[in-house]
């Protein structure tokens, strides 16, 4: 309970499961580094909700229908998105959520 952060060193770690994901109090914190990007926070047009990237600029989605989060580094360029992490269904994330580290 409480904030919580949850950190991603690597696209490649694997796939996670969390369960107790509050997007009122919790982020997700993703590695410079190994994923290319800024530190900061993730701006909206680097975000979407869906099952794919739908732009170029996106580099996360969620499903909100089955709770997949992903990871895309060139949106809708030729590499395939990579799963992160299955969160609870249905939750109001938004790029708030999502910080660079």
């Amino acid at each position: 309970q409480g904030r919580d952060r949850f950190f991603f060193d690597s696209p490649n770690q694997g796939i996670d499961t969390i369960t107790d994901f509050d997007p009122n109090n919790d982020v997700i914190q993703v590695s410079s580094s190994n994923f290319a990007l800024e530190v900061g926070n993730i701006a909206p047009s680097q975000f979407t909700l869906g099952s794919a990237a739908t732009t170029s600029d996106h580099r996360f989605f969620y499903d909100s229908s089955n709770g997949s989060f992903w990871f895309d580094s060139d949106g809708i360029g030729g590499n395939n998105g990579k799963k992160l992490a299955f969160l609870t269904p249905n939750l109001n994330l938004t790029s708030q959520n999502l910080v660079v580290v």
